[in-house]
């Protein structure tokens, strides 16, 4: 009896954190070549990609058809994501079964999406700057899109009348530990703050972890308390945990109240490198700032006294001005950045340390504050204070 319903509890348990017979789903970035059958991919220097003749990929009782391009450009399988991409010609979805719901992923930045297609049967929802799927419902055993211009896809996702997509039970703890992106997750929100909001982008943390919303269509500010359930298709963005909202995010399970005022968590340079609080509202103490020339760009670095350094990146403006004039700064910060495994922070702002400012030169050049008394760059726009006088840079 005990073991019988050890094994209830065991399926019980698998039903819960694994999607049952999910939607069948075209993965163009990982195996276009497999589906479409090309020898390689499309670049400047190759045409192996180019999709000279129809071609049709089959999996799991559904088959999706790409004609030819009859524009100027080649419908063709491109060297970079998102891979599929059509200029002109039509895209033939068929499943005996029937289909119920096609969902396009795009891209990853709704700003680069690009669709331009139109259906033969069922409606369309896509909206240009603010999505980054195209998602078709409707009731048809076959689908036939037109393309009338550039459309560029990652991966199709076909829905059978059959098919039963459920989702894993994460939390934002929960999620830190995911090493790679995972689809349909639904996340519990237990008295989760928003430690700070960036346009359209909430850093949200709950207990010693943080994760960031991005392009979120919750309406959050900072100090904001987040309560409920979400679905979403967690993104592990080369080591920053991110959600991403997807077909299935609906906010009706969540609530948000106004709450205290969120402090940045104080985090050693050491520790920012190997990624700890990634994802948060972070503030690094007594560092300097020091710069490098790239190229045409220069990059900005917060190092500590042991020279452990870490990249700032974005927002220059917050650091411009401040490398090398011998004082120690206390920066806040996003954690929402790494480039090929090198975590970067973006400056929101840099305060003088408390009683290690350097009183040389160097140092009376650079200091400037706005008017509520936070130091800036000597350039930023707005009123300023610098060298005991009130400028307006424009």
């Amino acid at each position: 009896m005990v073991t019988t319903l050890r094994s209830i509890a065991l399926l019980a348990a698998a039903a819960l954190f694994t999607t049952s017979q999910a939607q069948v789903v075209f993965d163009f970035d990982a195996d276009g070549q497999t589906l479409l059958g090309v020898p390689g991919t499309s670049s400047n220097e190759s045409t192996d990609g180019d999709i000279a003749e129809t071609k049709t990929a089959t999996k799991d009782g559904v088959s999706i058809t790409v004609t030819e391009s009859g524009a100027k450009n080649p419908n063709r399988l491109w060297y970079a994501t998102p891979k599929l991409r059509m200029y002109g010609g039509t895209m033939s979805i068929a499943a005996e079964a029937g289909i119920t719901k096609v969902v396009f992923k795009l891209n990853t930045q709704p700003s680069n999406a690009k669709w331009n297609a139109t259906a033969d049967t069922g409606e369309v929802d896509y909206t240009a700057k603010s999505s980054i799927t195209a998602i078709w419902t409707g009731d048809a055993k076959s689908i036939v899109l037109s393309v009338a211009g550039n459309t560029q896809v990652s991966s199709i996702a076909v829905y059978r009348p059959t098919d039963v997509v459920s989702f894993s039970s994460e939390t934002v703890e929960t999620l830190a530990a995911l090493g790679a992106d995972k689809d349909n997750v639904e996340v519990t929100f237990d008295n989760a703050a928003v430690a700070y909001v960036d346009g359209k982008d909430a850093h949200v943390r709950q207990g010693s972890k943080a994760v960031i919303l991005r392009n979120t269509s919750l309406t959050l500010k900072s100090g904001d308390v987040v309560n409920g359930k979400m679905r979403f298709n967690f993104e592990n963005y080369a080591g920053i945990p991110r959600l991403n909202e997807s077909e299935h995010s609906d906010a009706a399970g969540v609530s948000v109240a106004a709450g205290a005022a969120v402090q940045p968590v104080e985090v050693a340079v050491a520790d920012l490198v190997k990624f700890a609080m990634a994802g948060d509202y972070v503030v690094v103490k007594g560092v300097k700032v020091t710069s490098e020339v790239s190229g045409k760009y220069t990059n900005y670095y917060a190092v500590d006294a042991d020279g452990n350094s870490i990249q700032l990146y974005g927002n220059n403006a917050v650091v411009q001005g401040l490398a090398g004039d011998g004082n120690s700064y206390d920066i806040t910060a996003l954690f929402n950045n790494s480039y090929k495994g090198t975590p970067e922070i973006e400056p929101v702002a840099a305060t003088v340390t408390a009683g290690i400012a350097s009183v040389g030169a160097a140092g009376k050049q650079a200091v400037a504050y706005d008017l509520s008394g936070r130091l800036v760059a000597p350039g930023s726009k707005g009123i300023v204070v610098y060298k005991g006088k009130k400028l307006l840079n424009k």
